[in-house]
């Protein structure tokens, strides 16, 4: 119990300071960037009669720990992987395949882009026929953050470059 003269203050005035320090606090500048992975930029090329589909997406990792993509969902296909482009050989022997992988890491603070390239989902197994300008529901998920839930933008293969190149030239993309 609080007596008169103690210098302990009781919980329910700290409590009443915390809150009031925490708004006083969020009103002096903007507010940071909420502690989350997100996904944006998501976009679904190819599937055209049966062929298999290519998922690009942006991860921006705004906490302070690093995260590790999963897997993949989409809801118009049976199966979506990560996969990425290797070189084997050298020279004019080289050749580029595209080769699954259980995982991609995404480092604290840090973007990875799922481009053509590079590191992509590969979906296969699609339930209809999707074209360009369709949107889809498809699900990222981190080792720690859990599931991230889009719509991936069904785009042609041929548009994607300039998609993807205006995308990383905007002011909310890093």
């Amino acid at each position: 119990m609080h007596q008169l003269g103690d210098s302990r203050r009781p919980p329910v005035v700290a409590g009443i300071l915390f809150a009031a320090l925490g708004f006083a606090s969020a009103c002096a500048g903007s507010p940071p960037r909420a502690e989350r992975i997100e996904v944006s930029h998501v976009y679904l090329a190819g599937g055209i009669a049966g062929a298999p589909a290519a998922l690009y997406a942006t991860v921006d990792n705004h906490t302070g720990t690093a995260d590790t993509l999963v897997a993949l969902t989409v809801s118009v296909a049976d199966r979506a992987e990560l996969h990425t482009q290797m070189r084997h050989g050298e020279g004019m022997n080289a050749m580029v395949m595209m080769e699954p992988v259980a995982a991609m890491p995404v480092p604290a603070g840090g973007v990875v882009r799922l481009a053509p390239g590079g590191f992509h989902g590969m979906v296969t197994g699609l339930h209809r026929p999707i074209a360009p300008g369709d949107t889809v529901d498809a699900t990222f998920r981190f080792s720690r953050a859990g599931t991230v839930a889009v719509r991936a933008v069904v785009a042609r293969y041929g548009d994607l470059e300039r998609l993807l190149d205006d995308d990383t030239k905007r002011d909310d993309v890093p």
